[in-house]
C-alpha cells in the first residue's frame, strides 16, 4: 500500500487506475468458463498483468476482489509461475484471498469503519463495511473470521439475519 501512495486506512477508489499506475497492464474480459474469475501472468512471460472476468453474472465486488487477489500473486509468488502448470496451489490461492483482504481493508480503515458502525444491528454494521471498501459481504465476514471476532459459523448466522431483515 505504501509504494503505491496508499495510507493505512485509506479506501481504494478505482483499483483499475491504482494498477494500471502501478505499471501492471489489466485486461477487462468476458468469459463463460465456469469459476473463473481471473488470472495474473508474471514478468517472465510479458507481465505484470492482471486479466479480470467482467461476465455479468459476477458481482462487481468480487471483480475488485479478483484483481486485488491476482495482485497478490504477483506480489507473493513471483517464482511460481509456470504456463505448464495447470493445478493452483491451496496454499497460495488462501495467501493471495488473505492478501486482498488486507489490500482492499486496510487493518486501521477496517477497525475504524468497524467502530463507527457500533451501535448498527451487526448485519448492517457488515453492510456498511461492504459498502464502504467495495468488497463482498463474505469478504467482510472471512475478515472478522480472521480478526478473531467469529467463527465459521458465521456465514450461516449472517444468512439467517440477512433473510429476517430483509425477506
Amino acid at each position: 500500500r505504501k509504494m503505491l501512495g496508499l495510507e493505512n486506512e485509506e479506501c481504494i477508489a478505482d483499483i483499475c487506475e491504482l494498477l494500471d499506475g502501478a505499471g501492471v497492464k489489466l485486461l477487462l474480459m468476458h468469459s463463460t468458463l465456469d469459476r473463473f474469475f481471473g488470472l495474473s501472468v508474471g514478468p517472465v512471460d510479458g507481465g505484470p498483468a492482471i486479466a479480470v472476468n467482467t461476465e455479468e453474472s459476477i458481482p462487481i465486488e468480487r471483480q475488485i476482489f479478483t484483481a486485488a487477489h491476482e495482485l497478490g500473486h504477483l506480489l507473493l509468488h513471483s517464482a511460481s509461475y509456470d504456463a505448464d502448470q495447470a493445478e493452483e496451489d491451496p496454499q497460495q490461492e488462501s495467501e493471495a484471498s488473505m492478501f486482498a483482504s488486507h489490500f482492499l481493508m486496510p487493518n486501521r480503515g477496517f477497525e475504524q469503519v468497524w467502530s463507527d458502525s457500533k451501535g448498527l444491528p451487526w448485519v448492517q454494521s457488515v453492510l456498511h463495511a461492504k459498502r464502504v471498501f467495495r468488497v463482498s459481504y463474505k469478504t467482510v465476514l472471512r475478515r472478522l473470521i480472521e480478526e478473531g471476532a467469529t467463527d465459521d459459523g458465521i456465514y450461516e448466522k449472517f444468512s439467517f439475519a440477512y433473510g429476517s431483515l430483509y425477506n
